[in-house]
């Protein structure tokens, strides 16, 4: 892996570029926000120990971060880079470390030959479940409460080939590599090719109809797999406050180990802003994912929801809660995995930049006993 100080460089580098009068730092084209927090939490699983029972903990984290974004333009350049450390009150010599460096750039979608390139390095904690409404972002392919380092690449190109004023077919190819290290399990590594045809319908200003197929090649060490799918969907927007997406079909899917399955594949997500202070988000969908360390591979269903209200302008509540279901091919759910996360954090900002909050999460897994945190932090963002 790299050195883990991505978020403490970039820190340094943008003290030397700040312009005052605006939110962030402007140097040319290109915004910067530095920001630093501290959390103080306790968890009930916060250590584990070697007989793999938990011990609960208080600990304090302090971290340091920064966001570059670009002024309008024909390509979207952004980045993100976080380091912290964590300090546990009763294991003090567990002192941990934690990273994320995510950077992305793409086309506009006004253009008609789209691509994208993303890559994201991380250390974690515990699990990754974050979820972003405007992007879609999904929890990762692996949900795992222990320490572990991952390193995912994403590549796409399409044209968007107009046929009528209405109709346009779009041919795709898209690239994803991921590779995860573990304490306990061997590493998780597979590459996924998509090729993609689909064509679509703008039935009004509104509403477009897509029918799309696709064939999908999961290159892992220990199993290649093969997946052919049919997917019917619409997406669009409601209102200027609602916006959509819905997607349907079958798949079929041929492992060299795991073996051969089939079935609904879908795919959603929808948000709604209710009012000028309440918005709301849901997302899910069924796919197919690779195994590792000698696993077979999994069907996996997810389903999460998620809201925020501005309760006044300076108080704010969000809250979210994730269903993650994993179900091992050709295993007659005798290793089925079945997760809840919920979360529920209020800020307030005392300025435009200062900022404290308190925050709450429950875990519900395979694991015993189920993971209770509850925390309070500050933060300051330039």
């Amino acid at each position: 892996m790299k050195a883990p100080r991505p978020g403490s460089f970039l820190l340094l580098v943008c003290t030397t570029m700040i312009a005052q009068g605006q939110e962030g730092a402007q140097w040319g084209n290109m915004i910067f926000r530095p920001d630093v927090s501290l959390t103080a939490a306790h968890d009930s699983r916060a250590i584990t120990l070697p007989d793999n029972t938990y011990d609960e903990d208080f600990y304090m984290e302090a971290a340091a971060g920064l966001s570059i974004q670009n002024l309008p333009a024909k390509y979207n350049l952004s980045g993100r880079g976080i380091f912290g450390v964590r300090y546990y009150d009763d294991n003090q010599g567990n002192l941990s470390h934690f990273y994320n460096l995510v950077a992305a750039i793409g086309v506009t979608n006004e253009d008609a030959l789209q691509w994208g390139l993303s890559a994201d390095v991380a250390r974690t904690l515990d699990y990754s479940t974050s979820y972003d409404p405007d992007t879609g972002q999904r929890p990762d392919p692996i949900l795992t409460d222990e320490e572990s380092t991952r390193f995912t690449a994403e590549g796409h190109i399409g044209y968007d080939q107009r046929l009528t004023d209405k109709m346009s077919l779009l041919p795709a190819y898209s690239l994803r590599h991921y590779h995860q290290e573990f304490q306990t399990a061997e590493p998780a590594e597979w590459q996924t090719h998509q090729a993609s045809l689909q064509l679509r319908r703008r039935q009004s200003e509104k509403i477009i109809y897509t029918l799309g197929g696709y064939y999908t090649l999961q290159d892992n060490d220990d199993e290649n797999g093969y997946i052919g799918t049919l997917m019917l969907g619409m997406e669009g927007r409601l209102s200027e406050k609602t916006t959509w997406l819905a997607e349907g079909g079958y798949a079929m899917a041929d492992y060299e180990i795991s073996g051969s399955d089939q079935g609904f594949v879908s795919n959603f997500q929808a948000t709604w802003q209710a009012t000028e202070k309440i918005s709301t988000y849901v997302f899910g969908g069924t796919d197919f994912v690779p195994g590792y360390d000698t696993s077979p591979a999994t069907w996996v269903y997810r389903l999460g929801y998620g809201a925020g209200w501005q309760i006044i302008e300076k108080l704010g509540l969000q809250g979210s809660v994730v269903h993650d279901y994993r179900e091992e091919i050709g295993n007659g759910g005798a290793s089925d995995k079945d997760r809840l996360f919920a979360d529920i954090s209020a800020r307030y900002s005392f300025t435009g930049r200062l900022y404290a909050g308190l925050g709450a999460r429950y875990v519900k897994d395979e694991k015993v006993p189920n993971q209770q945190v509850y925390s309070i932090v500050a933060g300051y963002t330039y």
